[in-house]
């Protein structure tokens, strides 16, 4: 890597660390600016180079996120090795713009560039090495999708790839082909300090470094200036990279721990609420929500897809329906659900709205109650633990004081987990904190929007939900008795 050389020699003695990391799953997490994309972005191409014939990975969220950023930055150092173009070159033998883009070196190696909303994204060939920038905001189910992928290197494959080291370099490859899964990104709270800096499983590497690590490369007044322009929560996390805040959380009151049960047989007594959040080049989402004799809302199930396509999600939901006793329409074929106002008015080319169009697949949306403050405001209310309120009779800890109104099948409602501890409040622009109306960052929020309608709609109906029926040993003996009687003679 002659023509990179002389950046990769400004690499400060972390993103050295992390370049030269012989473990399988590197992680550096710290400050903005400390250089971490720049050293991923080396550690991708370095892989690419040594091993010919290598697949990997390069992903971030969404996909104008990559390519806005982390796409930019390697094609950036592609360039400089192929004299300046993405064109057929000495380095690069075809690039594929995309969406999604590919890229091909001369040695046979290849890099794909793919947004990370799901794990359908990433579905694909097997892989040599993955790298995920910003990962605290991608699902843990697509990080698990992109670990599952990596087993390139069978024996026959890293045959061939000595035997193309040798034929390019006239010499023998100094190391064997092995997998390789890098992540970088900022502190935040989620299954990545659960998996890295927690690390039970002692299977993963966690470097940390705070902006000023990288100082020797940063403007004069870079730090001084973030230092006097952001509060002190926005330091911590940002400069210093400390994984205690996290500054404007939206619903501080969740824990896995106290609100996550395990699934359990919904009774068909309880009233179901399906909230329906559409989204066209981002995820639509749904959540079922059911809610017992006492209110408590428990979330059972959600239905979470990136696909356009409306008669997907209408027969995914559809089927994830079959069995439930959800809200159906008068001729018991349709589904009911509170969907998003917006589809209402956003219409396709024959002029027919998503609501028109979903109810002709069986989907029958009913405009949801969109005040998005109250609709927080009422699902922190029920994840609030409430010390005169007692756990409910299904719950492993009937009868304890403390429980909360909110309760979630975690194993069914990943997505839902994931965005919860990531959903906070934007901050206030300059000189307008005073007078700041607080608004949700709209960023990861699909699931949290449609439980949002789903409770609002819990509220505005206020049905009482009748107790299940439990008949008397005595009623159920009698009815044995008559059950086992003989049927009688129709001619008697």
């Amino acid at each position: 890597m002659d023509e990179v050389r002389p950046l990769l020699e400004k690499l400060n003695p972390v993103q050295t660390e992390f370049l030269a990391c012989p473990e399988t799953f590197v992680g550096l997490y710290g400050g903005i600016g400390n250089g971490k994309t720049t050293v991923a972005v080396a550690k991708g191409l370095l892989l690419s180079d040594l091993f010919p014939g290598n697949v990997g990975v390069v992903a971030r969220l969404t996909y104008q996120e990559l390519i806005d950023t982390t796409q930019k930055e390697f094609l950036n150092f592609v360039k400089i090795r192929n004299g300046g173009t993405l064109k057929e070159g000495p380095y690069v033998k075809r690039f594929q713009e995309g969406p999604p883009a590919t890229l091909t070196l001369q040695n046979g190696s290849e890099i794909r560039f793919r947004y990370a909303d799901n794990p359908e994204a990433i579905l694909g060939a097997n892989l040599g090495w993955f790298y995920i920038d910003q990962a605290e905001f991608v699902p843990e189910a697509v990080y698990s999708a992109l670990e599952g992928r990596l087993r390139l290197w069978s024996p026959q494959k890293i045959k061939d790839c000595q035997d193309r080291y040798f034929a390019i370099h006239n010499k023998k490859l100094a190391w064997t082909p092995k997998e390789y899964g890098f992540i970088t990104g900022n502190p935040a709270p989620g299954w990545v300090y659960k998996r890295y800096k927690l690390n039970p499983s002692n299977k993963y590497k966690l470097i940390e470094a705070s902006t000023a690590a990288n100082a020797a490369n940063l403007p004069p007044d870079y730090l001084e200036r973030l230092k006097t322009t952001n509060s002190p929560e926005w330091v911590q996390r940002f400069l210093e990279g400390s994984w205690d805040v996290f500054s404007g959380q939206i619903y501080k009151d969740w824990s896995q721990s106290l609100h996550g049960i395990e699934p359990f047989k919904i009774p068909d007594h309880w009233p179901r609420f399906l909230g329906w959040d559409h989204g066209q080049q981002n995820a639509t989402a749904v959540a079922f929500v059911a809610v017992d004799e006492e209110h408590n809302c428990v979330l059972y199930k959600e239905h979470y897809k990136v696909n356009p396509d409306i008669t997907q999600h209408a027969a995914d939901v559809k089927a994830l329906a079959i069995g439930d006793s959800v809200r159906r329409s008068d001729d018991g074929k349709g589904i009911v659900v509170f969907m998003d106002p917006s589809t209402s008015g956003r219409s396709d080319h024959d002029g027919r709205d998503f609501q028109q169009l979903y109810a002709e697949l069986g989907i029958y949306g009913i405009n949801a109650n969109n005040r998005v403050n109250a609709g927080i405001q009422k699902v922190q209310s029920l994840m609030r633990p409430d010390p005169g309120h007692k756990f409910p009779k299904w719950h492993p800890r009937a009868g304890q004081f403390g429980s909360p109104r909110f309760f979630v099948v975690a194993d069914a409602c990943p997505a839902f987990c994931h965005e919860v501890t990531l959903y906070k409040w934007m901050d206030a622009p300059d000189g307008k904190e005073e007078n700041y109306k607080e608004k949700p960052h709209k960023y990861l929020d699909h699931c949290l929007d449609a439980l949002r309608y789903a409770v609002m709609a819990v509220f505005e109906a206020a049905i009482p939900i009748k107790k299940e029926v439990i008949p008397t040993y005595a009623e159920q003996v009698h009815k044995q008795m008559l059950d086992d009687l003989p049927t009688a003679d129709p001619d008697w």
